[in-house]
């Protein structure tokens, strides 16, 4: 494409691998002399097409298989479910696309791609004829090549062009529901196109393609052959523009993968300029021959040998590429402290979304009198560890009361803040019977500090009517306890944002989705510096229990259930309704302050 080659020692293994990649699979059946370049383009540009026809036909035969056995009445007609099927492979043709475009369009435009060879003896005018380079038999500019590239041209038409329109039409008709972030069957079919990027820049691949297109046979158009150097330029200008723009405007959503796509274009730019330098190199060369081999060109550029001057142009590669290395790991190290909500599966954020329609992920239902600072936290926490989440706070959002019911029914998922006098509130009984009228899934939020209006789950529950009970509190849903210590209040957090998240259509066929926060206790390893022994009575009921619990996730800590303390550290004392049922438990709590024992308490709640 470019003219432009490197020394055979650097090239021989390049070579090898693009031969076991090649998409030219004509050799399979005959020998390469035994075919025209015809016949391979044939075989190269079709055969992807004819694997990719059988997957999306296997993709529909098989929904209307399953149609066919369903028992009637069927949840959908034929061609709505022939139109899921080929959903359902939808994603496995986008990669083959993704995967063949480039080799099979570089193929394809390799039929314009000529080697002039001169013929006239030296002394006489300059004659000389060109040799496709793909198949040296075929004369350019002859009838039988004038065949081959009317072939060609049929062929960029499918490919080259074809995926390209492919990509941005799939993309365009994804515009809306991206936006809006509510997912649907053809974003989720075609999420190998735009999963990586940031919302406002979903359509990158599209412009991706358009430059791997260009790079690798588009450029062919630029110039002529014998002008071929000015592809180079242009390549570099290209490369040139996309590391900068890439580096403005990040369109990745992870941060690596940003630092990668800037890395491996100035990796491309750095190869281009380095076939630019050798190109002039060789031209100085052939027309200004010195007396010794390289004297002419080092004269210019200050390189004797061509060889050397590859050696600095991979030595300039490899130091880009470790610094960008280098530079990536701290990057990577400071953004994985930031504390935001991360998925355990992939160290990633979640993917936030809401069903079409609706314009909170969240409502947060509480009475003024005992809930309204700590609503007021947990929006501000949740809006810090979930960037661009949707929370409704009456004091941000309420503009009217008698549109209550409204709000909650723009809301996707409602959080009850439990605390005293919730359930005797009107407006709070009016947003609980809309939530469980409208099905909205529910988080149970409960209030600890009885100086804030808190209270056992089961006194909270006393107050809510009983009509109401068995569906808040009988149903399954989430539930955590509202503390004022940071570490606990955390848990509280991952637990409420876990269930805005399965409620999410992203998440929405998981049963769990864990959770975490890059700092938090949790995610670090805790030991005693010391031997600690945690002495649990066997008098008292559940005590051994949490201290086996403890000791399972503590290493330097050993429990001890023998009726006296002996040699323990510590004294675990487990407190609930029944603690004090048995005499000789207090006799042992007596005791162990009289000895000066540390006595860690532990209650049931």
């Amino acid at each position: 494409t470019y003219s432009a080659r490197l020394p055979d020692k650097y090239t021989g293994w390049t070579d090898n691998l693009a031969n076991v990649i090649s998409i030219d699979w004509s050799g399979l059946f005959l020998p390469e002399q035994c075919l025209g370049y015809n016949l391979r383009l044939l075989a190269i540009a079709l055969s992807p097409v004819a694997l990719i026809a059988l997957l999306m036909i296997a993709g529909i035969s098989l929904r209307l298989y399953r149609w066919r056995a369903a028992p009637a009445p069927r949840e959908r007609p034929w061609y709505a479910e022939a139109a899921l099927g080929l959903l359902d492979l939808t994603p496995a043709g986008l990669v083959l696309i993704f995967c063949f475009v480039p080799s099979i369009s570089a193929s394809i435009f390799r039929s314009w791609s000529c080697q002039a060879y001169t013929i006239s003896p030296p002394g006489e005018e300059l004659e000389q004829v060109s040799y496709m380079r793909q198949d040296a038999s075929v004369e350019c500019g002859t009838d039988e090549h004038d065949s081959i590239t009317r072939l060609a041209t049929g062929f960029v038409v499918i490919w080259p062009v074809g995926s390209l329109v492919l990509y941005s039409a799939l993309l365009l008709a994804c515009y809306k529901p991206l936006q809006a972030k509510s997912p649907n069957a053809l974003t989720k079919a075609t999420a190998f196109l735009h999963r990586e990027y940031k919302r406002n820049w979903y359509w990158w691949e599209a412009a991706d393609l358009a430059r791997k297109l260009f790079l690798t046979g588009f450029v062919l158009l630029v110039a002529e052959e014998e002008d071929s150097f000015v592809r180079l330029v242009v390549a570099v200008l290209v490369c040139s523009c996309y590391a900068v723009v890439i580096a403005l405007v990040q369109p990745y959503k992870r941060f690596e993968d940003n630092i990668l796509a800037v890395a491996t274009s100035l990796v491309l730019l750095l190869l281009f300029l380095g076939a630019s330098w050798t190109t002039i190199f060789l031209n100085i060369e052939l027309r200004f021959p010195g007396d010794e081999p390289g004297q002419s060109a080092s004269a210019v550029l200050g390189f004797r040998s061509e060889n050397g001057l590859v050696n600095w142009m991979l030595v300039l590669t490899a130091a880009a590429l470790l610094i960008f290395l280098v530079g990536t790991i701290i990057a990577i190290r400071r953004l994985a402290k930031v504390p935001t909500i991360r998925l355990v599966s992939t160290k990633q954020p979640p993917e936030l979304a809401l069903v079409d329609g609706l314009t909170w992920h969240l409502f947060l239902s509480h009475i003024w009198s005992t809930g309204q600072d700590a609503v007021a936290v947990i929006k501000n926490e949740l809006k810090l560890l979930i960037p661009g989440i949707k929370i409704f706070l009456d004091v941000d959002d309420l503009k009217d009361i008698g549109s209550l019911e409204d709000y909650v029914d723009r809301t996707q998922v409602m959080l009850f803040f439990l605390s005293k006098g919730y359930f005797r509130s009107k407006n709070c009984l009016r947003e609980i019977r809309t939530s469980l009228e409208k099905s909205k899934p529910l988080v149970l939020v409960q209030e600890a500090d009885p100086a804030k209006g808190g209270g056992t789950l089961q006194e909270l529950r006393a107050q809510c009517p009983e009509v109401l009970q068995p569906e808040i509190f009988d149903s399954g849903w989430a539930q955590t306890t509202w503390h004022r210590i940071d570490e606990y209040q955390r848990v509280s957090l991952k637990i409420i944002s876990e269930a805005l998240l399965l409620c999410s259509p992203h998440y929405l066929n998981l049963t769990s989705l864990p959770l975490f926060i890059p700092g938090e206790v949790q995610g670090q390893p805790i030991s005693f510096s010391k031997s600690v022994v945690l002495w649990a009575s066997p008098f008292d009921e559940g005590a051994d229990e949490l201290a086996s619990e403890l000791a399972t996730n503590f290493s330097g800590l050993t429990v001890s259930t023998a009726e006296e303390a002996g040699d323990a550290t510590h004294m675990l004392l487990y407190l609930n309704a029944d603690t004090w049922s048995d005499e000789r438990l207090a006799e042992q709590v007596t005791q162990a302050r009289q000895d000066r024992l540390p006595i860690v308490m532990a209650h049931e709640n």
